[in-house]
């Protein structure tokens, strides 16, 4: 941490030093107080517009990208395991490799085309 002394400090971050040192509480029966998804919601808003934007937000959240782009920001995809036979699992794996791709990329695509082609029928 670094140490900083208030001669360093400009009078406009004195004052902010001195209020964030006061009694700060919010007041949760206000009627303007948002709670849960709602206040969730006011905050992304929020965060969207002083960042330029839902694609610059996600941006600075970092982590994993939703496999959905309509996805909601902080929505995780749902996850499915699957046991495979061993020879199924090197085929994958080596086809993975030799495409430069990621196993679960190819089970995505392979699902993809299979569940399409059962709505089909």
């Amino acid at each position: 941490m670094v140490e900083v002394s208030d001669e360093d400090l400009s009078d406009e971050e004195r004052a902010l030093v001195e209020w964030a040192k006061g009694d700060i509480r919010p007041n949760f029966d206000h009627p303007s107080t948002l709670h849960g998804a709602e206040a969730a919601e006011s905050g992304r808003k929020l965060l969207e517009a002083a960042l330029g934007g839902p694609e610059n937000l996600r941006k600075v959240l970092g982590g994993r990208p939703p496999l959905d782009p309509a996805a909601p920001i902080g929505a995780r995809s749902p996850i499915r395991q699957v046991r495979l036979p061993a020879t199924m699992n090197t085929e994958l794996s080596e086809l993975a490799a030799a495409e430069g791709r990621r196993a679960s990329e190819i089970i995505r695509e392979a699902l993809a085309a299979y569940l399409a082609s059962h709505r089909a029928s």
